[in-house]
């Protein structure tokens, strides 16, 4: 790329960096007065109060798509009216780090298809067809067993912590404890494991978890919750799916399933300097920013900067591989297209609420695309869609709205740290990107 391109990547990166070890020292700094916890419980991953059933319904379909091992891949739909097919709907769908002609691929295609199939049938009865929605849901679990168990250890793991400080815990606390052990040792099948996990989120044990999340300053309960609300996400989305088929009964009535190509993961030369902590701050911000020593451990504790150089140094030891996001890359998809939206909403469903740069990528893009729900992380090893950057005078100029916008965020928050964005779960303890609540059980 040309000297400008390269100097706009190189500042994009540094710009990242900084905001995603500033995250990292938020989360340890426990003890210190930069941010009180009262002030994190507000801040959670930010969900629009009007999302509406369509914004869910296609949420609702990723989470059912998306099958790999926990983290691996994250699912986009998006769907187009085309007037040209008379009316038909097309749902185009996305992994990233798919390949096309591959056979998981091809499985998450038909699985799609085969849901879409229940959910007519079910549209055009008179109620929620119960047996399809519990075939669906033990279909899409099942392809996706090997995500589900990377829950439950996981979820195993956050109890076998809190049970070494069972001396620790409150007479409540061990309760929850042993509820949460019973939850995982009795639903030996990724099916049950996930159905009583959402059963579990109705339950006033739940409401005890989420109040010592809130208070909890080493993030265990936290973690507890984030992991059963993953594992309950599945079926969630199959209540809500059939709930609500009958209101889109003329999209499933006329509607194909397409695939979206996207980029495959990409090895990059990591900008210079990114890892010495010293020379990325000044690099990053203006001369003028007190970005020393005395300032981080003023605003965030006094290991601040001990924590930051270790968070740099474990993101050098990783290999540079940078990756395109599944909801960027179908909104890059539909900005280069340009089809018509279903319901003119410009919409792109995901399997997980948006990451810091796919927020910022779909406001950049200028597609005039709905805000999605988002959890706000900044991961550095993210990937602009498209073309490489020596190719695109477009992707350079997206790339620096980007980093304009990260810069001027960065440097709110050294100027003032309440406005700092607290480090958020990609689904947490009451609530994931699915947002309906069901009524198929009266709950």
């Amino acid at each position: 790329m040309d000297d400008h391109g390269a100097n706009v990547y190189d500042h994009f990166y540094r710009c990242l960096t900084v905001q995603h070890v500033l995250q990292h020292i938020r989360r340890n700094a426990v003890t210190n007065a930069y941010i009180s916890r009262s002030e994190q419980k507000t801040r959670e991953p930010h969900l629009k109060k009007e999302e509406n059933l369509w914004h869910i319904f296609l949420d609702s379909l990723s989470i059912l798509c998306d099958h790999k091992t926990g983290g691996e891949t994250v699912t986009s739909i998006a769907a187009e009216l085309d007037h040209a097919k008379k009316g038909k709907t097309t749902f185009w769908i996305l992994m990233n780090r798919q390949q096309l002609e591959s056979k998981s691929t091809l499985r998450t295609s038909d699985h799609l298809k085969n849901l879409m199939k229940r959910l007519h049938l079910s549209a055009c009865a008179v109620q929620a067809d119960e047996p399809s929605m519990f075939k669906s849901f033990h279909d899409s679990v099942f392809k996706a067993k090997d995500r589900v168990n990377n829950y439950r250890k996981k979820l195993q793991g956050r109890i076998e912590a809190l049970e070494r400080r069972r001396t620790e815990l409150s007479y409540e606390e061990n309760l929850l404890v042993g509820a949460i052990i019973t939850l995982i040792d009795e639903n030996k099948t990724v099916e049950t494991l996930c159905k009583k996990a959402y059963d579990f989120r109705s339950t006033g044990l739940m409401r005890k978890l989420v109040k010592r999340a809130r208070k909890d300053p080493t993030d265990e309960w936290k973690h507890i919750g984030h992991f059963i609300g993953r594992l309950g996400a599945w079926f969630k989305a199959c209540l809500f799916l059939f709930e609500h088929a009958s209101d889109f009964l003329d999209i499933l009535s006329n509607y194909e399933v397409q695939l979206v190509p996207s980029e495959d993961c990409t090895r990059f030369t990591s900008p210079q300097p990114m890892w010495d902590l010293e020379r990325l701050l000044s690099k990053t911000l203006p001369t003028h920013f007190d970005v020393s020593k005395a300032r981080l451990e003023h605003l965030f504790g006094q290991d601040a900067w001990e924590v930051a150089n270790s968070r740099l140094e474990e993101c050098e030891a990783t290999d540079w591989r940078l990756k395109t996001h599944a909801e960027a890359s179908m909104a890059y998809f539909f900005f280069i297209e340009d089809p018509q939206f279903v319901n003119d909403d410009r919409y792109i469903g995901c399997s997980k609420p948006s990451c810091m740069c796919c927020e910022l990528y779909l406001e950049a893009l200028s597609g005039n695309f709905v805000q999605r729900p988002r959890s706000g992380n900044a991961w550095i090893q993210w990937r602009l869609p498209g073309p490489s950057l020596s190719a695109s005078a477009s992707a350079i100029a997206t790339m620096q709205r980007m980093a304009d916008r990260l810069q001027r965020a960065i440097e709110i928050e050294l100027i003032s740290a309440s406005k700092g964005q607290v480090f958020t779960h990609d689904s947490s303890t009451n609530i994931s990107s699915v947002l309906g609540r069901s009524s198929m059980h009266n709950q």
